[in-house]
């Protein structure tokens, strides 16, 4: 038992995330509802299937925790050691965890400005908009994949290991809502896969490594989370016109974040 990966309690995780966010998705998707139609009440599923992770965390912690056991903020903390020589100070830390989602885009943003002659017009208020349910649904999937299954099997498994397990299972818990949401030919979601697959494992390396690196705080890994989703939410559709500002350059990027990460030769990472 002490060598597998998974617990029966991170099992029973899993399976109950998918079971109540993909039966969610896919009765709203059996509906013929669009995702842009507002006003209609069966919208209430779409939101409601992006809280499955954050309930089955609730749910298993106190049926095989007897508590929830999660630290949004650890105030006493100024980072977590990790190793015996390597700390990182609490503002060094706020820091990575907004300039990491933040400059992710850059070089999709220069080719599309430069090469691909885009405009970005991004009002305040669309960026509000958007910023309330992605730290909402950014939360609630952190309280889950990281505070609930990352937290559980980094205590068995390095955070590199841990992240791409937990990285490839997320990757595959998105697909519902991201099929339905952009794409109509299977061809072109099956070749947008391929990119966005890796780079969500890559980000699922970055999310593990800022939880651990802050003592296990859920609010680390939510602001970054959540600046994540804002930014590949409000700047996609705008390079989205080429495959390498879109596909190929995001994917670099985040790879190179992670070089950086693994350069930190942080002994839990590299175990």
């Amino acid at each position: 038992m002490k060598n597998n990966i998974f617990k029966f309690e991170d099992l029973c995780f899993i399976l109950l995330t998918f079971i109540f966010s993909w039966t969610a998705w896919l009765i709203f998707i059996g509906s013929g509802i669009s995702s842009a139609s507002q006003d209609n009440p069966l919208l209430l599923l779409w939101y409601l299937g992006q809280l499955g992770p954050g309930l089955s965390a609730v749910i298993c912690s106190i049926l095989f925790r007897k508590n929830l056991g999660f630290k949004f903020f650890n105030k006493k903390s100024k980072g977590l050691e990790v190793g015996s020589k390597s700390a990182m100070s609490s503002f060094k830390l706020v820091l990575v965890s907004i300039s990491f989602p933040l400059i992710w885009l850059i070089p999709s943003i220069g080719y599309s400005i430069f090469i691909s002659k885009s405009e970005f017009i991004i009002s305040p208020a669309l960026l509000i908009m958007n910023l309330i349910p992605a730290f909402i649904f950014s939360f609630t999937e952190e309280l889950g994949w990281r505070g609930f299954l990352f937290r559980d099997i980094s205590t068995r498994l390095s955070i590199y290991k841990g992240s791409i397990i937990i990285g490839l299972i997320w990757a595959i818990w998105h697909l519902p809502i991201l099929y339905f949401s952009s794409f109509k030919d299977p061809n072109q979601f099956i070749f947008f896969l391929s990119t966005y697959i890796p780079t969500l494992v890559l980000w699922s390396i970055i999310f593990g490594w800022l939880f651990k690196a802050s003592n296990q705080s859920i609010l680390a890994v939510t602001i970054s989370h959540t600046l994540f989703t804002v930014s590949y939410n409000l700047i996609m559709p705008f390079i989205s016109v080429s495959v390498i500002s879109a596909s190929i350059l995001p994917m670099t990027t985040t790879l190179i974040i992670v070089m950086y990460i693994i350069s930190k030769k942080t002994p839990s990472l590299l175990k």
